[in-house]
């Protein structure tokens, strides 16, 4: 083989070697960024924004913090959650927490976001159903209050007055009104009102009517006399045997009394369950 051939022979195999090269490299890369997934702590909720966001550092990494960290719509954050952070391209964006409590306890609002209630009136633990607790929690994307515990009114009707009302983010956009269960003798039902200055009130406890009286006026009385008559008997030969009935002149009355009168005392609660109650924003 002559110099120039093989010179040839190198230029095609070099060429083959790189489009092979390069048909590799196509293959080894996708066509879309991958979804990288990490751990991360939440540092701040910004809740109150469209559409809510985060603060995180990322796996322990105090000092680097990372702002407008968006949610999916059915997670509600809590400043100090572990959570899993999911990357794809230039986007970040939290999947949900990873729980560090048991999830039917109140007691670590850290980790579950429960309240407890500063009460005006009354008392915690009506019926033995627990102290009062609230918490907002995001439903579909849309804003949702939830209540538990149980509540003794001690002779007050209203929950938490002006003093105490809720925090702006936890009061509804308009006036809620709830049916609670109560102990309540002779009522009708018991209503819990949720206002939007932040109130919490206790009402629809009374009884449709406390007292009623009824007019009977029946019957005749002895000025409306008047009377029973009956044709005379008679015997086979003609004689009287007997008559029977009253005649025009043997007036009489028939009477009863003219009213009946009852009553309805209601009582008043000796304790509502909150547990259940719940609401959007």
């Amino acid at each position: 083989m002559t110099p120039e051939e093989q010179a040839a022979l190198d230029a095609s195999q070099e060429k083959m070697i790189r489009e092979l090269a390069s048909q590799i490299t196509k293959m080894s890369k996708l066509g879309f960024d991958p979804l990288t997934i990490r751990k991360g702590i939440v540092a701040a909720v910004i809740d109150t924004s469209t559409p809510p966001t985060v603060s995180i550092n990322i796996s322990g990494d105090e000092t680097t913090l990372i702002s407008a960290v968006r949610t999916l719509n059915n997670y509600t954050p809590v400043v100090g959650q572990t959570v899993l952070v999911a990357k794809q391209g230039t986007e970040i964006f939290l999947l949900g927490a990873i729980s560090a409590a048991n999830p039917t306890s109140v007691n670590n609002h850290t980790d579950n976001g429960w309240i407890r209630a500063t009460l005006t009136n009354g008392a915690h633990g009506g019926n033995s159903n627990g102290d009062i607790y609230y918490r907002r929690v995001l439903d579909h994307g849309s804003w949702k209050m939830q209540w538990r515990g149980g509540w003794d009114p001690l002779g007050e009707t209203v929950l938490i007055d002006t003093a105490d009302a809720l925090d702006p983010d936890y009061r509804p956009t308009s006036h809620r009104s709830l049916v609670a269960a109560r102990a309540l003798t002779g009522g009708l039902s018991v209503t819990v009102d949720f206002h939007t200055s932040g109130r919490v009130v206790m009402t629809g406890f009374q009884t449709a009517t406390n007292s009623a009286s009824v007019s009977l006026g029946g019957g005749t009385d002895s000025a409306g006399s008047h009377s029973h008559g009956i044709s005379d008997t008679y015997g086979a030969t003609g004689e009287f045997v007997q008559s029977d009935g009253t005649s025009s002149n043997g007036s009489h009355s028939h009477s009863w009394g003219d009213s009946a009168s009852h009553s309805h005392t209601p009582s008043f609660p000796s304790w509502i369950s909150l547990n259940g109650l719940e609401y959007f924003l």
